[in-house]
């Protein structure tokens, strides 16, 4: 398991290694504007911290987890609404600060909702948190579980998403449709510290489409 020090932590750090020069010089050739550079190296920075939490929970796996919890709220909600005490009861900050949370029993406007509604409300949003996160195909599935290979699919993914933009009738920024395997290959083996060849690009992208064909 790498420890932090074999892992670059910083953009400015990263943008030191001359193969992230190397591939600047080669996306940037390729249609990448200047923010869609500073752009990329944010988002295949935190490929890493992205690795450690998939170890703890895939996708997949959170919104089942906060589908049980919203679950678990709604029945929560139908005995407060239930409650001949609670029901009526609204919640809201009070204090000298505004802060500590309170219940009253006044609407303090029209849209306002009670303890029940609001409980109910907030189950709804966590629910649907889960189908507008930042996810990316590493975040599915622990397949390619090791850090290696998750932050190569994870650079891979993140190019080609920028330049599939770019290929659109509205922007016309990328005319090449060639895979950036020699790109990929440099970010990876700058953010990790280690050599990696595009041959081994090649090789994933292979392995893994021959899986999702099988599947």
């Amino acid at each position: 398991m790498k420890t932090p020090s074999d892992i670059v932590v910083t953009v400015e750090e990263l943008k030191k290694d001359p193969r992230t020069i190397q591939a600047e010089q080669r996306l940037k050739d390729a249609g990448f504007s200047e923010s869609w550079w500073e752009s990329l190296l944010a988002r295949v920075l935190e490929l890493p911290r992205r690795h450690e939490a998939v170890m703890r929970e895939t996708m997949p796996e959170a919104t089942r987890r906060r589908e049980k919890l919203a679950a678990e709220m709604n029945v929560l909600a139908v005995k407060l609404d239930q409650d001949p005490e609670v029901s009526g009861y609204f919640p809201t900050y009070g204090g000298v600060r505004q802060q500590q949370p309170m219940l009253n029993r006044f609407r303090a406007h029209q849209d306002a909702l009670s303890l029940s509604e609001w409980l109910e409300a907030c189950g709804e949003t966590l629910v649907a948190g889960s189908s507008f996160d930042i996810v990316s195909r590493p975040m599915d599935s622990r397949r390619g579980a090791d850090l290696e290979t998750f932050v190569i699919r994870g650079v891979f993914y993140w190019i080609e998403r920028y330049l599939r933009a770019g290929r659109t009738k509205s922007l016309n920024m990328v005319r090449t449709t060639r895979a950036r395997n020699l790109e990929t290959a440099l970010l990876a083996g700058a953010i990790l510290r280690k050599s990696i060849s595009s041959n081994r690009v090649v090789r994933l992208r292979e392995k893994e489409r021959r899986q999702y064909h099988k599947e």
